[in-house]
């Protein structure tokens, strides 16, 4: 992680944000929005296709464990 970046992750009072972490290094932030069936990302910088079409694939798997399915779905 990027020292720019460290607050966004570790904002203080022993917290520690859900974290994208690529390569080892973090690139994003996340949280659940609409109930849990989506993610809020608010990435550092720009995020290749790959990375995302991985959080995308992520996000999908914990859906299915969850049994919430995609945003929109019953």
């Amino acid at each position: 992680m990027a020292v720019p970046h460290e607050r966004q992750v570790r904002p203080g009072g022993g917290q520690i944000r859900p974290t994208v972490t690529v390569d080892g290094l973090a690139c994003a932030t996340w949280s659940k929005r609409n109930r849990g069936r989506a993610v809020a990302l608010t990435p550092f910088g720009e995020l290749t296709d790959d990375v995302l079409a991985g959080i995308a694939a992520e996000e999908a798997d914990i859906a299915r464990f969850l049994g919430t399915g995609p945003a929109g779905s019953s």
